[in-house]
């Protein structure tokens, strides 16, 4: 990661300081074709990157990184002492101390809407929010825009909010496996009790259709690429690598953006979520009782992320943190 500074790390994630504003002011400065890379980092991203080193990667060789959530501005907050790992400290009840003093930590700050950026420096930003501040951005400056993972219905709507600048969308076929939200990919074929999880050498062979998206991006040497393919596997993260590190593709900024437009017509079409519980980071909440397909995942997420940030003090930074499965249903 290039233009951050924070040594917060947790499950190996560089935890970003940057505020809205300082974001939009790197946004500005970019040099066209720059081929600069923007994350909106959430707890799954961290979950994710605990168990997949090719991932945690990914994350962190971006050019810039936000946190998009309430629930890991919480773990930035708790680790923003920088807690340094003594082994000697790993002991039961230093755990489980840690673990019940998060829980009430974690209600006090993400529902009490305690706002906690005099301590870590950040900001959080939506991404479906500042995605928005960037088309405004390439309207003014009439810029190409690239969609990847999106469709039609989408593209006319923003280009009726965004007539000056060239919006073109390619469509993901939405009954392919691209827009399956999937952790892990095809069994081993060595051991059919072990998972191989996607990095950058079998993207494209697991998702062939990315193919066609790469010279859709090729071709229109777009200012801004917004990726919006989602999806628990990281798929999105490392299709945004996949281009940047392709000499033959060419582009200004690529932001990947999950699932910002479904409220328009993309995707599962899926509602904005109630405003006053996005303000009180309780999205999650909302998702449960709206998405049930979504609603162990959820779950797990929040049980994962307590778990990370409890634990990560007893734990080198480099090294995967072995959370349980538990409470699950």
């Amino acid at each position: 990661m290039t233009n951050n500074t924070t040594k917060t790390l947790l499950a190996g994630v560089e935890l970003p300081q940057i505020t809205k504003a300082g974001l939009n002011q790197k946004i500005r400065a970019l040099d066209p074709l720059s081929k600069t890379v923007l994350y909106f980092l959430y707890s799954e991203f961290v979950i994710r990157a605990n168990s997949n080193p090719s991932y945690r990667n990914i994350l962190n060789k971006a050019d810039i990184t936000a946190i998009d959530g309430k629930g890991l501005e919480w773990s930035n907050y708790i680790l923003s002492g920088n807690p340094k790992y003594r082994p000697e400290n790993l002991i039961k009840v230093r755990i489980y101390y840690n673990l019940l003093k998060n829980i009430w930590s974690g209600f006090r700050i993400i529902v009490g809407r305690v706002n906690l950026s005099y301590i870590t420096k950040n900001e959080v930003i939506l991404g479906r929010d500042f995605v928005y501040d960037l088309l405004k951005q390439a309207n003014i400056s009439k810029a190409k825009v690239a969609i990847i993972g999106s469709n039609r219905t989408v593209a006319k709507r923003l280009n009726k909010q965004f007539p000056d600048c060239t919006i073109m969308v390619w469509e993901a076929p939405f009954d392919g496996m691209l827009m399956t939200d999937t952790g892990r990919i095809t069994p081993n074929t060595s051991t059919q009790s072990q998972h191989s999880f996607l990095n950058p050498e079998n993207l494209l062979s697991e998702f062939p259709e990315l193919i066609q998206a790469r010279g859709f991006v090729r071709r229109l040497e777009p200012d801004l690429v917004i990726v919006c393919i989602g999806g628990a596997s990281g798929k999105q993260e490392f299709f945004v690598d996949n281009i940047k590190m392709d000499s033959s593709i060419n582009f200004g900024l690529a932001v990947g953006v999950g699932a910002a437009f479904d409220h328009l017509g993309s995707g599962q079409n899926q509602k904005r979520t109630i405003a006053w519980l996005e303000r009180s980071g309780l999205e999650w909440l909302f998702r449960i009782f709206t998405n049930r397909k979504r609603a162990r995942r959820t779950w797990h997420s929040i049980i994962a992320l307590w778990q990370l940030t409890s634990l990560q003090p007893f734990f080198p930074k480099d090294q995967k943190i072995n959370i349980q499965k538990i409470f699950l249903p």
